[in-house]
């Protein structure tokens, strides 16, 4: 069990609970280093890590790319492409939630964690406004105003499917908007309301049938914990039984 708890997470992507977001802008980066302190996760060898938001009854979507590869950013020189770009990026389907307010947060929390691994060298902040931006590509919105949680499922698919494209600093910061071509004009982008009630209808579907299997699961384990409960009652009626058998028979 230990070295199970001790064995780093390989995988190139994390996914945060909206909890985490909710800690750290509540209590600050020290109140999320057991996170991954305690699974043993170095969040700079993850190409992108995920971290749902939900404040003031709405959603929306933060996604890490590239952390481990901030030296790019602060060493690059004018013209350098780089295909491995640190940066932030935010999708929210309504636009209510503030993207520079979110990042600020991020770049903090991604700063304790390079103190605390000891990473990127004598850079003491390497996580700036400048070394780690944030950018909002064109993706859909809603046009309502209770789907915003099945629009963060939506984007945070599309986005894992393109795990394994190369989020590169020509994308981020050509003179179209950011990630035009990776992003906006990709096809696991082009979902519209009508693939969200899908979605919803299939979420409701899911959410469903789990319950009903979590509760048949329930049943079978208060039936099996009766049983037991019945066999101790009745063997210990057996024992009783028996000594006064014994007893009988001596008298």
């Amino acid at each position: 069990m230990d070295m199970e708890k001790r064995r780093p997470v390989t995988s190139s992507v994390y996914f945060f609970t909206s909890h985490f977001f909710s800690t750290l802008q509540e209590d600050g980066p020290e109140a999320v280093t057991s996170w991954t302190a305690k699974k043993n996760i170095d969040i700079f060898q993850k190409k992108l890590i995920f971290l749902p938001i939900n404040e003031s009854l709405h959603w929306s979507l933060c996604v890490v790319v590239n952390p481990g590869s901030i030296m790019n950013s602060i060493s690059c020189g004018r013209g350098q492409r780089f295909e491995q770009w640190p940066c932030i990026l935010f999708f929210d389907s309504l636009k209510a939630h503030r993207k520079s307010k979110v990042a600020s947060k991020v770049r903090g929390w991604l700063n304790s964690e390079a103190m605390r691994l000891g990473k990127f060298g004598s850079e003491d902040k390497p996580f700036s406004v400048s070394s780690m931006k944030v950018y909002d590509p064109k993706i859909p919105y809603q046009d309502n105003s209770w789907d915003c949680g099945v629009f963060v499922c939506r984007y945070a698919y599309s986005l894992f499917l393109l795990r394994e494209e190369n989020f590169n600093r020509y994308d981020a910061e050509s003179d179209k908007r950011p990630f035009e071509e990776l992003i906006t004009n990709n096809i696991e982008f082009e979902f519209d309301m009508g693939d969200i009630s899908r979605l919803r209808r299939e979420m409701q579907k899911l959410i469903k049938n789990l319950s009903d299997s979590y509760l048949k699961l329930k049943e079978k384990e208060a039936e099996r914990k009766r049983e037991r409960k019945l066999r101790k009652k009745q063997s210990k009626e057996w024992v009783e039984s028996s000594k006064k058998g014994n007893k009988a028979e001596m008298v």
